[in-house]
C-alpha cells in the first residue's frame, strides 16, 4: 500500500488460550463487579474518541441535567442519578450504544479484548463471561457493526468475492440448498461485484476448474442459453452443464427456465477499486486465515463487520480502552432488528482512516 498507513505493523493472529486467560484475569482485576463495569462504560463514553480528553459539558458527569446541581444519588445500578434537590432522574446511558443494555460486564469485556488485540469467538466468550452463546454472538455483532460504520473507508474497496474461501457459514437469508458463498452475490440486480480482468484468477482464487472459468467469463446479467454458452466457449454442451452445476454450488451463476443462465456477478471495476497487488492479495489472505482459525469460517452477510473487527484487533495499540468505548458509545443504541436487516456487501472497504489520524 503506497501510503503512510503501511508504516504500521499489521499483526493479526489467533490468540492462544493462555493469552485469553491472562487477558481475562487482568479484566477481572480491573473491573471486579458489575458496578465497576457500568462506571467504566459511563465515564469512558464521556471522553472524546479523537482527542482522548473528557468532553467539556460545563457540569459534572453525575450532575443533574435539569438543575445542574451535584447533590445526586445513583439509582438503577448506577445507570441513572436522582437529584436530591429537584427530584429529577437522569439516565446516564440514554442515547448511547449502551442504552437499555441488561448488563455492563459482557459489553465491557468484549471491548476490553478488542483493545488488547485478543481474538475471542462467541463459543469462548460465553464460557468466560457466563452468558448464553447467542447473547455473546449478539454483543460481538453489535460492536462489530459499529466499528464497520465508524472506521471502514468505503472509498477504497476490493470485491467481496476475494474473501470467498472464508465464507463457510450460512446466514438467515441464505437460500435453501445453496452454498453460503451465494450471500456475497445474491443481492439487488443493481449491485455489482468487481473482478480482475484476468480470467485465470478465477481458477486459483475460487477453486474452480478451467471449464468453469471459461463459462463464467462469457456469462453476464443477460440470460444466455446453454447452446450459446457452449458455442462461445467452444466446449461440448455436457461439459457446460457440468460446469454450471459447480458454479451454481459456488453461487456464481443462476439457472433460469429454458436452460438459460445468468451470472450473479458483473465484471465492471469501480473507480475506487484497489489494485490487486501482491501486497493486497497477501493482506486478504491474512484475513482469510484469521477468520478460519478463530471463527472456523464466517458468513458473507457480515463480512464487512468481520473485517472492521479484525482491523481493530490488529492495530489495537491505536485504540486504548477509553477511546474505543467512546467511539462505540457515540453510535447510539443499536437494535437486533438492525442486525437482521444487514445486507451482504458486494464491495469490501479495507483500509481504516480514523485511527491513523491519532498520534
Amino acid at each position: 500500500m503506497n501510503n503512510e498507513n503501511s508504516k504500521f505493523n499489521f499483526a493479526l493472529k489467533k490468540a492462544s488460550y493462555r493469552d485469553v486467560e491472562d487477558c481475562f484475569r487482568a479484566f477481572n482485576r480491573a473491573y471486579p463487579t458489575e458496578d465497576d463495569c457500568m462506571v467504566a462504560l459511563i465515564e469512558a463514553a464521556a471522553f472524546d474518541a479523537n482527542s482522548g480528553r473528557l468532553e467539556s459539558s460545563g457540569t459534572s458527569l453525575y450532575s443533574c441535567r435539569a438543575c445542574g446541581r451535584d447533590d445526586v444519588e445513583k439509582i438503577n445500578r448506577g445507570r441513572a442519578v436522582k437529584c436530591l434537590s429537584c427530584g429529577k432522574k437522569t439516565w446516564l446511558t440514554a442515547g448511547t450504544f449502551f442504552e437499555k443494555i441488561r448488563a455492563a460486564r459482557p459489553y465491557l469485556a468484549c471491548i476490553w479484548f478488542l483493545s488488547h488485540g485478543i481474538s475471542v469467538s462467541s463459543e469462548t466468550f460465553h464460557l468466560l463471561i457466563g452468558v448464553a452463546q447467542s447473547t455473546a454472538w449478539n454483543i460481538a455483532r453489535k460492536v462489530s457493526m459499529v466499528l464497520e460504520d465508524r472506521l471502514m473507508n468505503i472509498e477504497s474497496v476490493v470485491p467481496a468475492v476475494e474473501f470467498y474461501p472464508a465464507i463457510r457459514k450460512r446466514s438467515i437469508d441464505t437460500p435453501a440448498r445453496q452454498s453460503p458463498k451465494i450471500d456475497l452475490t445474491a443481492n439487488d440486480s443493481d449491485a455489482s461485484l468487481s473482478f480482475p480482468d484476468n480470467r485465470s484468477q478465477f481458477t486459483t482464487d475460487l477453486n474452480i476448474g478451467a471449464h468453469e472459468a471459461s463459462v463464467l467469463s462469457v456469462l453476464s446479467q443477460v440470460p444466455a442459453h446453454v447452446d450459446e454458452i457452449a458455442q462461445a466457449c467452444n466446449i461440448p454442451v455436457h461439459q457446460v452443464l457440468s460446469a454450471m452445476t459447480m458454479l451454481e454450488l459456488e453461487g456464481l451463476v443462476q439457472r433460469l427456465p429454458g436452460e438459460r443462465y445468468v451470472s450473479t456477478v458483473s465484471k465492471s471495476r469501480p473507480a475506487n477499486f484497489i489494485e490487486r497487488t501482491p501486497e493486497v492479495v497477501s493482506l486478504i489472505g491474512t484475513f482469510i486465515e484469521f477468520f478460519d482459525d478463530v471463527y472456523i469460517g464466517i458468513s458473507g452477510r457480515y463480512l464487512q463487520s468481520y473485517v472492521a473487527r479484525a482491523w481493530v484487533l490488529a492495530l489495537n495499540r491505536l485504540w486504548p480502552l477509553k477511546r474505543l468505548i467512546s467511539l462505540i458509545s457515540s453510535s447510539g443504541p443499536l437494535k437486533m432488528a438492525q442486525i437482521l436487516e444487514t445486507a451482504p456487501r458486494t464491495e469490501i472497504g479495507l483500509f481504516l482512516l480514523l485511527p491513523y489520524q491519532h498520534p
